[in-house]
C-alpha cells in the first residue's frame, strides 16, 4: 500500500500534530494542562503504530528516541496482559459488552490474545 501525501490524510492526522481541542466549558489553560497527557499518549501510541512511509506522508514527527519509548510502553503492555486476563469480563468491557459477549457465550479473551506463530 502507497501513502500519498493528500489533504484528507493530513487532516485525519491534524490532532496527533495539534492536540486535541478542549471541550467548551473547560478553559483553555486548565486544558492545556490537562490535554498535556492525552496528547502524549496518543501520539506515542497512535503514531506508533502507523507505517514509517505514513508518519512521512502525513508529517508525524518520529524519531529513534520516540521509537525507543513505544517499544518500552509496548513491553509494559504484553506483560500486563496476562494480568488483565485474569479479571471478570464485567472490570474489562463497558457493561453492554460484557453482557453482549456473555449473551453470545464466547469469552472474547481467547478470541483476542491467542498467541500468533510464523
Amino acid at each position: 500500500m502507497e501513502f500519498v501525501p493528500h489533504q484528507t490524510v493530513r487532516y485525519g492526522t491534524g490532532y496527533l500534530r495539534k492536540g486535541f481541542p478542549g471541550p467548551r466549558k473547560v478553559p483553555g489553560p486548565i486544558w492545556k494542562v490537562l490535554s498535556a497527557p492525552l496528547n502524549a499518549y496518543a501520539r506515542l501510541v497512535i503514531v506508533g503504530t502507523l507505517p514509517p512511509q505514513l508518519r512521512d506522508v502525513c508529517d508525524l514527527d518520529w524519531d529513534a528516541r520516540k521509537e525507543k519509548r513505544f517499544q518500552r510502553f509496548a513491553a509494559v503492555v504484553r506483560a500486563v496482559n496476562p494480568l488483565i486476563n485474569r479479571l471478570p469480563l464485567r472490570l474489562i468491557y463497558a457493561p453492554w459488552a460484557a453482557d453482549a459477549w456473555g449473551r453470545c457465550g464466547v469469552d472474547s479473551r481467547k478470541l483476542h490474545n491467542r498467541r500468533r506463530t510464523g
